[in-house]
């Protein structure tokens, strides 16, 4: 199968949004279609072929949003004609409260404003954690990129969307003995940080670290990631947070 150039197909995702003309109701469809389809093709070697070479990058397939250039980073508003089109297409439409401007911010301005967001919604639960071989992934780090909240961003992440949700770890390249001992000192590293009793509850698929609101549950998966990208692989629509690579 062939395998295109996955930066310079980023590259070119980034130029083709960049030449979108201004104003509101432009699809990114067009620029779209070329990313899309190179991730499908990573994610089928994922699944049917882990040992192609294309996989020994560790970074295959990731881009340092904070490194892309301010004047696409900014939100595409769909034009709204009237009640009946706000809910034409969509089940649960966003709010009028709630949707975005043309134009404005689609996320914050920096990593320092990303983690101001993060310490708030964990509330430091995971700020004595050591990030080696550990990635946090999906919506957790999604509602940290939401822009405008640096100011007072706690009453937004108990609205109804955010109010339950958890966060998500993912452990990679380690043995199955290594994962076990990490997973402890992931345990003594929350305890350490949280001022309440702390408690684990292991299912099937994942170990749930509980304690008190408003600690969020902090899910371990338990399938073993060799590369950190494998997480984004299995997380449809997400964002990652990776440290200590």
């Amino acid at each position: 199968m062939y395998m295109p150039d996955l930066q310079e197909v980023a590259d070119t995702f980034v130029n083709n949004v960049q030449n979108l003309p201004p104003g509101p109701g432009v699809s990114l469809d067009g620029p779209l279609a070329a990313a899309l389809q190179a991730e499908g093709k990573l994610r089928s070697l994922f699944v049917h072929n882990r040992v192609n070479p294309v996989l020994s990058d560790p970074y295959i397939g990731l881009v340092n949003i904070f490194n892309a250039p301010a004047d696409i980073r900014v939100t595409r508003a769909r034009i709204i004609r009237d009640e009946n089109d706000l809910k034409s297409k969509y089940v649960l439409p966003v709010g009028r409260g709630l949707r975005r401007s043309e134009g404005s911010p689609a996320m914050v301005n920096n990593f320092e404003e990303f983690m101001t967001n993060w310490n708030t919604f964990t509330n430091g639960s995971l700020a004595r954690m050591k990030w080696d071989n550990v990635i946090v992934a999906g919506g957790a780090v999604q509602a940290c990129l939401a822009p405008g909240l640096v100011l007072d961003p706690l009453p937004w992440y108990y609205f109804p969307q955010h109010r339950g949700a958890d966060v998500d770890v993912f452990l990679y390249g380690m043995t199955a003995k290594q994962a076990e001992e990490k997973m402890k000192s992931i345990y003594k590293a929350i305890c350490a940080a949280v001022p309440h009793p702390v408690t684990c509850v292991r299912t099937k698929h994942a170990v749930t670290i509980h304690s008190q609101f408003p600690y969020r549950p902090v899910q371990i998966v338990l399938r073993l990631l060799r590369l950190s990208m494998s997480a984004l692989m299995s997380i449809l629509g997400s964002s990652m947070r990776v440290l200590g690579l």
